[in-house]
């Protein structure tokens, strides 16, 4: 028996406990739209590919390994509307805050720390420009990042794709570099603005003209757990920040990374 067989199969990534802590590292301009709007904006999936070029694409190998070709091009075609039509926020699994994370997405700026749980039990109010009211109600799907470079990794995993193509898969895959991001991704789809058809099939005569964020408002901010400012903020940058957290019932604290100071 091959030892791929003794894995159990899997054809999508799994989703995170409800109580994992997770954090998001944003820029100062995000935390104050985050804390006068309640809103977190949702990234267009295709859009995600202006950082990592691989995003959401069939990784290296999969084609291959498929014995209906012929099956391709209409996969090709629904991967990439999805990429389109699907709209992502991206958070870090952690108990702790990460400085790579702040060098990398908020250098000096604030990260919002919650769990799965709650971000997921958040209710919505606003989607896009659609409220959300008469019992009408929005539930975020999140799923972890798998990391690999290619198909004979993910197979290695436990991956089968049984001669189906695995769409949700590619867009929840990203290289092994950036591991160290330990990714759990919330995606929404909007209905209201692109309906599909009984036959699954989208009614936008052209993706290319879906807008690249999708804004989504929360009725409050009870969900998160705690609003901490980048290790290199000052004292009087910081104040400003504080204020306007405690000012919205959280918890605010600065950064318990210590970083050795310039001169």
């Amino acid at each position: 028996m091959n030892i791929t067989d003794a894995i159990p199969k899997k054809t999508r990534p799994s989703p995170a406990e409800l109580d994992t802590p997770i954090w998001r590292y944003i820029q100062v301009h995000d935390f104050l739209t985050l804390m006068n709007d309640q809103c977190l904006s949702f990234h267009q999936f295709k859009r995600l590919q202006d950082k990592d070029e691989r995003e959401g694409m069939v990784p290296e190998g999969f084609w291959e390994s498929m014995q209906q070709s012929d099956s391709k091009p209409n996969a090709e075609e629904n991967r990439e509307k999805l990429l389109y039509f699907t709209y992502a926020n991206c958070w870090s699994m952690s108990e702790h805050e990460n400085v790579l994370m702040w060098k990398a997405h908020a250098p000096d700026g604030v990260a919002i720390k919650t769990t799965v749980g709650k971000l997921m039990g958040a209710e919505i109010t606003k989607f896009i420009d659609t409220e959300l009211k008469g019992g009408s109600f929005l539930k975020l799907e999140q799923l972890t990042i798998e990391y690999a470079d290619n198909w004979k990794e993910l197979e290695e995993k436990g991956y089968r794709h049984d001669e189906i193509p695995l769409n949700v898969l590619f867009l929840h895959l990203k290289q092994k570099a950036f591991h160290s991001e330990a990714e759990v991704r919330f995606r929404v789809s909007p209905p209201a603005n692109f309906p599909q058809r009984p036959d699954g099939t989208f009614t936008s005569a052209n993706p290319a003209n879906c807008p690249h964020w999708c804004p989504i408002v929360f009725k409050t901010l009870g969900w998160i757990n705690e609003v901490v400012t980048a290790p290199s903020t000052s004292d009087w940058a910081a104040k400003p920040i504080s204020r306007i957290a405690k000012e919205k019932g959280l918890n605010f604290r600065p950064s318990g990374i210590s970083l050795r100071k310039k001169g």
